[in-house]
C-alpha cells in the first residue's frame, strides 16, 4: 500500500454514502490506488449479506448506485467494499 502511495499518490479510501439516511437510492463513493476488481457488500446489523455487487473499479474515484430495490429493508446497514488486499466498512440507513 505505501508503494501504491509513493507512485501515484493515490491510496485507498471509502467514503460516506450520499444522502444518508437514503429513501429510493443511494451513491457509495471509493478511490482506488490501481484498477482491478471490487465487491461491494451491503449487510444488516447482524452480519446478514443483503446484497453484493462485483465491478471493475478504475483508478481514482469510483461510484456505484444502491436502490431500495437492491436493498428491500430499513433502518442501519452496512457497506463494505474490498479490492486487492483492501477492505473498508462504513455505515448507512435506510428509510422507507
Amino acid at each position: 500500500d505505501f508503494r501504491n502511495e509513493l507512485t501515484t499518490g493515490i491510496t485507498f479510501e471509502l467514503l460516506q454514502n450520499e444522502p444518508n439516511p437514503f429513501k429510493a437510492s443511494t451513491t457509495i463513493s471509493y478511490v482506488l490506488p490501481q484498477a482491478g476488481d471490487v465487491k461491494v457488500t451491503i449487510l444488516d446489523v447482524t452480519g446478514k449479506v443483503l446484497m453484493t455487487r462485483n465491478a471493475e473499479g478504475t483508478v481514482g474515484m469510483n461510484t456505484m448506485t444502491i436502490s431500495d430495490t437492491d436493498v428491500k429493508v430499513s433502518g442501519v446497514l452496512y457497506y463494505q467494499v474490498e479490492s486487492g488486499d483492501d477492505t473498508a466498512t462504513k455505515k448507512m440507513i435506510s428509510i422507507k
